[in-house]
C-alpha cells in the first residue's frame, strides 16, 4: 500500500514531538560544585584518556567543557595516532561511521596499532542510537565488540578499557507511531529494544568491574541498579527533559551527564588508596 507523503507529513506535524518516559527516579546526577569539579578535573587533566565518540559524545564533551570552565576546564584534544609525545587530558576521535556498529569496532581496535596507544591510560567508546535500525543482530554485534575487547586486552593488559551503554531515544507520540507505521519503519519501542538488549549483554558482562558507565540509564533518569534489574524485554526513554530533538542532549541533558561521566572517569584513573593496596 503507497501512503501519499501528504498525508504522513500531516501526521507528523500533528504529533513531532516525542515523549520522555516517566522517570522512575529522580535523577541523582545533578550534584556539580566548583570544588568537586576542580579536583576532578585535576585528575582527568593529569591522565591520558581515549574517547570514541559520534554526535551525543560530542555532547558530552560540550558539557564537560561548560561545566569545568570554571575551574579551568579539561584539556580535550583530537587524537593523533602519529604524535611522536601523547598529551594528557581527554583525547577524541570520531569513531566509525553511524548505521554502521562494525566499523566502530573496527575503527576503534585501529587507535591501538600507533606506538602512542601503549601510554593510554584508559579507552572507550560509544555506539550511537543510530547503529540500531531494527534489523541488527545484537548477539553477533555484542560478541564482536567482547572480541575486539579480548584482543586489545591483550596486547595491552595494563590499560582500563571502559564501557558506554547505548543511549535511547524519546518515546514515540501517537501521531509519530501511525507515521511509522504507514512508512513501515520501526518504532521508537522497537528500536529502544534493542539498545536495552546490547546494554543488558554490556551490563552482564562488565557491570561488577566498575568499567561501565550505564549513559542509557542516566539519560532514561533511572538508576543504573534499576537498569541492572529490569526484566528481559523492559525498554528505557530517554528524558524529555535532555532533549530538543528526542535524539541529542540539551543543554540541561549534556551537563548533567558530562557531570556523572567526569566522576566516573576519574574513578578509573585515580591511584588506588593505600587500603586498596594492601588487599
Amino acid at each position: 500500500m503507497r501512503v501519499p507523503l501528504a498525508l504522513v507529513l500531516l501526521i507528523l506535524l500533528l504529533g513531532c514531538t516525542g515523549t520522555g518516559g516517566r522517570s522512575m527516579s529522580s535523577s541523582s546526577s545533578e550534584n556539580c560544585s566548583v570544588a568537586r569539579d576542580a579536583a576532578l578535573a585535576a585528575s582527568l587533566s593529569s591522565a591520558r584518556i581515549l574517547f570514541g565518540h559520534q554526535s551525543v559524545g560530542g555532547n558530552i564533551l560540550r558539557g564537560l567543557e561548560e561545566i569545568t570552565a570554571p575551574v579551568g576546564g579539561i584539556p580535550l584534544r583530537e587524537w593523533d595516532p602519529s604524535a611522536a609525545d601523547l598529551p594528557r587530558g581527554i583525547l577524541h576521535f570520531r569513531v566509525g561511521t553511524n548505521g554502521d556498529p562494525a566499523s566502530k569496532i573496527r575503527s576503534f581496535e585501529k587507535m591501538f596499532a600507533s606506538a602512542p596507544a601503549a601510554e593510554l591510560d584508559a579507552a572507550g567508546f560509544k555506539f550511537c542510537f543510530d547503529d540500531f535500525d531494527g534489523r541488527t543482530d545484537v548477539r553477533e554485534l555484542f560478541g564482536a565488540y567482547e572480541q575486539a575487547v579480548t584482543r586489545i586486552h591483550e596486547g595491552f593488559p595494563r590499560l582500563r578499557i571502559y564501557h558506554l551503554t547505548v543511549p535511547p531515544t524519546t518515546r514515540d507520540s501517537k501521531a509519530r507511531r501511525v507515521a511509522k507505521w504507514l512508512l513501515r519503519r520501526p518504532s521508537s519501542f522497537r528500536l529502544n529494544r534493542d539498545r536495552e538488549a546490547f546494554n543488558r549483554l554490556l551490563r552482564a558482562h562488565f557491570g561488577d568491574d566498575g568499567l561501565l558507565f550505564d549513559l542509557a540509564a542516566l539519560e532514561a533518569e533511572v538508576s543504573p541498579a534499576a537498569a541492572m534489574g529490569m526484566k528481559k524485554g523492559g525498554v528505557l526513554y530517554l528524558s524529555s527533559r535532555f532533549t530538543d530533538d528526542g535524539a541529542h542532549l540539551n543543554e540541561t541533558g549534556r551537563r548533567i551527564i558530562a557531570c556523572r561521566w567526569m566522576s566516573f572517569l576519574a574513578g578509573l584513573v585515580s591511584p588506588p588508596s593505600s587500603e586498596e593496596e594492601s588487599r
